[in-house]
């Protein structure tokens, strides 16, 4: 059996970019997660990616610095670098969950304090 589930808390190092995208303009949320690897203050850059439901309501509630919980599928695509002609390889996390997390930002009218949620498609 294989597993391929990854969880991680950061901080958002830039505001989200969202498209649409396919015949369906399905949306597509795109952006990187700061996370702390250990007490020195290392930093890890994760590149995630939500689609659908999970991309409209993540695009409108985070921006820079947005304190994040996302749990989801990590996929590889690698490349030749045409430049230097070294392969290079990307890791982005499927984002099937998330959920914001307390960090004092205001938030939209009419809405909840922390949503979640968890993807509702298959892609």
């Amino acid at each position: 059996m294989k597993y391929n589930l990854c969880q991680f808390a950061g901080y958002l190092v830039a505001d989200a970019e969202v498209k649409a995208v396919g015949a369906k303009k399905t949306s597509l949320c795109s952006f990187c997660l700061g996370v702390q690897v250990n007490k020195e203050r290392d930093t890890v850059f994760q590149d995630c990616v939500a689609w659908g439901k999970s991309a409209e309501v993540l695009a409108k509630y985070i921006r820079k610095g947005t304190n994040l919980f996302v749990s989801g599928q990590l996929e590889s695509s690698s490349w030749e670098d045409k430049a230097s002609g070294k392969k290079r390889t990307k890791h982005t996390l499927n984002v099937r969950e998330f959920q914001l997390l307390g960090d004092g930002q205001e938030r939209p009218a009419n809405t909840q304090d922390s949503p979640s949620v968890a993807a509702d498609e298959d892609f």
